[in-house]
């Protein structure tokens, strides 16, 4: 699989940069994933080649937008009864790197001042099937558990 770095919610062009910037030495691949791609599962995102665009309907394995993520002054999508927002915080998704190279990753980032709050993930097995809303839920409550937010 390709080294990638896909980007949620990143509005600042100067952020998107920074990153960019910050990863062109390494020859990474940066994405910056627009909100119509949410639904997207994220293997499917990273260009895994086993999985497929699907329609923008929310199956087994993802969550439902929380009201955060809900956009509840626009109509509803045709396809789901449900209107998608931007998500409620910024996201990182790494896949396709190593350890060694994840961490380079976060380095360069680091140095660069870069996305210090935004919530990061690695592409795994298991969060590969899911859309960014169920990643973004599950990374937020990992977070909260882990500052005692809860």
């Amino acid at each position: 699989m390709k080294e990638i770095v896909l980007l949620f919610n990143i509005t600042s062009r100067e952020s998107r940069l920074k990153i960019g910037k910050a990863l062109l030495p390494m020859n990474i691949t940066v994405k910056a994933v627009t909100s119509e791609d949410y639904s997207q599962s994220i293997g499917y995102l990273a260009g895994m080649k086993d999985m497929e665009r699907r329609n923008k309907d929310i199956g087994n394995n993802e969550a439902e937008p929380t009201s955060l993520e809900k956009n509840t002054t626009e109509p509803t999508t045709s396809e789901t009864n449900i209107s998608y927002n931007d998500l409620a915080g910024e996201m990182i998704v790494m896949a396709g790197l190593s350890g060694a190279r994840m961490e380079q990753v976060l380095q360069a980032l680091k140095k660069a001042g870069v996305l210090k709050s935004c919530l990061k993930a690695v592409l795994t097995d298991t969060n590969r099937f899911w859309n960014a809303f169920k990643l973004f839920q599950e990374l937020k409550s990992e977070y909260d558990t882990m500052h005692n937010k809860n």
